[in-house]
């Protein structure tokens, strides 16, 4: 079964929080690697995924895009610290 993610627009995106952000990063890193779909239903399938408002695997445009959309606006951000590494500042206050 694959994960569905909504597609958001990159100005939509960029009103997000950066926690926010993060949770969709990875629910796009949990869909599907490949369409499986015999050669003759690919196009017909593919354009009805072009029309739906879920990107469900990696290997097409829509996701291609959101991801890279993503990746940009997060690079711009603030750090978000891992708990590992809230762990270890906690520790060095101490």
């Amino acid at each position: 079964m694959s994960s569905k993610v909504e597609i958001v627009s990159r100005e939509n995106l960029e009103k997000l929080h950066t926690k926010s952000l993060l949770s969709r990063l990875k629910k796009l890193q949990k869909c599907e690697d490949e369409i499986e779909w015999p050669p003759y239903a690919h196009k017909e399938q593919l354009e009805n995924l072009e029309k739906s408002n879920f990107i469900e695997y990696k290997n097409t445009c829509l996701w291609r895009n959101a991801y890279q959309d993503l990746k940009d606006i997060l690079s711009k951000r603030e750090h978000i610290l891992t708990a590992a590494e809230r762990k270890k500042k906690r520790k060095r206050i101490k």
